[in-house]
């Protein structure tokens, strides 16, 4: 697998969450990793886990009283190989439910590089729980062959039903985890979504609303949006490595995901192959 580049900025414009108008741009840099720049400062800075907080409904990068919302929909394109490159955005950026719209603008302008992704794992299972609820998430590091990481999630939602997928981070499954919307919870809020004027809500064609799918296809597309939230929190122990061993995620959330990320920060090593 090859590390990608940009060749060029690239911005994307649109409606924030709030329904304001916003912009995000991604510019290539010769610093390693992904860095972030806020909106009105020139200094960029390396995106860690020590800059995430993980609230119920979002991931959030705070810096110094500047924040860069949702994150999870911007770092999971880390996945694909994309690196050096800076994001340079404040606040609530463009918001489609998803991360299809900001690499479709993005893949166009990218590059192979001749440098091969590298790799890092842990040597011991890291696992958090809710100890007031059946969920959790675990990390179990890579042992041998051909790095990579693979994930399992399982969902369970009241009235909506279980389900259980696994997943690679080839192509396909991140492009098929990047097309699917956030899940609209509780469904009671649909018909609010629905109707409410433009000026007030911008966003209910970004979400995925059970009432519009059958149960097979919403569990699935609730699946795969979770594994992109899970890897857009795991994006920020990458930089120039991408993180090979095996996560499972029962029923869990941001929250646990960046306990998890801070549990494996600074237990990384690099695999020699």
């Amino acid at each position: 697998m090859k590390l990608l580049q940009l060749t060029e900025p690239v911005t994307i414009n649109g409606p924030n969450l709030l329904g304001r108008k916003s912009a995000i741009t991604f510019c290539p840099t010769s610093c390693q990793g992904w860095l972030w720049e806020n909106n009105g400062n020139s200094r960029s800075i390396q995106i860690t886990p020590e800059l995430v907080s993980g609230k119920t409904r979002r991931i959030s990068l705070n810096q110094n009283g500047s924040r860069l919302e949702i994150f999870e929909h911007i770092g999971p394109m880390v996945w694909t190989g994309l690196t050096r490159l800076i994001v340079k955005a404040n606040g609530f950026t463009p918001y489609f439910g998803r991360v299809s719209e900001l690499w479709d603008a993005i893949k166009p302008h990218c590059v192979a590089t001749p440098l091969e992704v590298k790799w890092r794992t842990t040597d011991r299972v890291v696992k958090l729980e809710d100890e007031q609820k059946d969920r959790f998430v675990e990390f179990r590091p890579f042992l041998a062959g051909t790095p990579t990481l693979r994930v399992t999630v399982s969902i369970d939602y009241a009235g909506l039903g279980k389900a259980e997928k696994d997943y690679t981070i080839s192509l396909s499954d991140l492009e098929a985890g990047f097309s699917a919307h956030t899940l609209g919870w509780p469904k009671n809020l649909y018909w609010l979504s629905r109707l409410a004027p433009p000026l007030v809500w911008k966003h209910h064609d970004h979400i995925n609303w059970p009432q519009d799918f059958n149960r097979e296809t919403i569990l699935t597309k609730v699946l795969d949006h979770r594994f992109i939230d899970l890897l857009g929190t795991l994006s920020l122990l990458c930089g120039e490595h991408l993180i090979a061993g095996e996560v499972i995620s029962h029923c869990a959330g941001h929250q646990l995901d960046v306990k998890l990320v801070k549990q494996l920060a600074g237990n990384l090593h690099e695999i020699r192959l």
